[in-house]
C-alpha cells in the first residue's frame, strides 16, 4: 500500500507525548503498533486487537481508553485506525457491527467507522 511512496514510512511502536516523538519509556508516552509517516508527518497510526469472542468487551474497553489517551498524545495530524483480526473465526454482521459501534462508544467518537478494519 505504502511502498510506492518514497517519502513514506511504516514506523513499528514509536512513542508520543505533547503530539512528538519521545524517547520510549518517557511517562504518560503512548506507543501504537504502527505509524505512517509522510515526509515527516504522522498521518495514521495502527493498533491491531486479536478478536476473541469471550473477552470481545474487555477489547473494545481496552480500545476505546487507548484512543482517547493517544488523541491527548499523537500528533494532531495523526488518524487512529485500528485492526481487529478475526481470521479462523466466525464472526456475523451483527457481531462485526455491535464491534464497531462499541468501539465508537468508547472512544467517545474518536475512533470513526471508516477507520476501524476487520481483518478476515
Amino acid at each position: 500500500m505504502y511502498k510506492d511512496k518514497p517519502n513514506t514510512t511504516i514506523e513499528t511502536q514509536e512513542s508520543y507525548k505533547g503530539g512528538e516523538n519521545v524517547k520510549y519509556g518517557i511517562k504518560g508516552s503512548v506507543r501504537p503498533e504502527n505509524s505512517v509517516v509522510e515526509n515527516g508527518i504522522v498521518k495514521e497510526t495502527y493498533e491491531i486487537k486479536n478478536y476473541n469472542q469471550e473477552n470481545y468487551n474487555s477489547m473494545t474497553s481496552n480500545i476505546g481508553k487507548q484512543a482517547i489517551k493517544r488523541a491527548e498524545e499523537l500528533p494532531e495530524t495523526a488518524t487512529q485506525k485500528i485492526v481487529i483480526d478475526t481470521r479462523g473465526q466466525k464472526i456475523t454482521p451483527e457481531i462485526r457491527q455491535k464491534i464497531t459501534e462499541d468501539i465508537i462508544r468508547k472512544s467517545n467518537k474518536i475512533i470513526k467507522k471508516e477507520n476501524i478494519i476487520f481483518m478476515e
